[in-house]
Parts: structure tokens; sequence; C-alpha cells
């Protein structure tokens, strides 16, 4: 499962996979609507390490975010 890992204060903005790398880096050619930072996938995949790829922390991801709107879900039916 991906964590996020500070750096340096260059460097902090990211993604790490367990293994140290960085694979979510900030997009310089892009904000979200109101004009805040969005990230974009390192390519290409910078770590090595087997069953660490982009189809896994896509997958993590998914699984992050079900459980955080099942979670508000739950909250707003209580």
């Amino acid at each position: 499962m991906p964590q996020r890992v500070q750096r340096t204060e260059h460097d902090a903005w990211g993604v790490y996979c367990p293994h140290g790398k960085k694979i979510v880096e900030r997009d310089p050619d892009h904000t979200d609507p109101e004009g805040c930072e969005v990230g974009r996938l390192v390519e290409p995949w910078p770590c090595t390490v087997d069953g660490c790829t982009v189809e896994a922390f896509e997958a993590a991801e998914q699984a992050d975010q079900a459980e955080y709107w099942n979670g508000l879900m739950n909250e707003v039916y209580q």
C-alpha cells in the first residue's frame, strides 16, 4: 500500500511507495479548478520490487476512496 512520506521542503509533495520511490509527483502544467496543485504518476514506474506496480497502486487508491465514501455515507445515514 502506498504511503505519503514527507521528504525535504523542496521535495515534500508526492506519494511514495513502501520502498521509498516517488510514484506520484506534482504536475507543473495543471491545477484543479480551485487552482490547487495536482499530481501525476511518475513515468516510467520507478519501483522494480515485485508486486509494486501501477496497477497495485491504483487498486489501493480505489479501495481507499471506497472506504472513505462508505464511511461518509454511514455517518449520513446514522
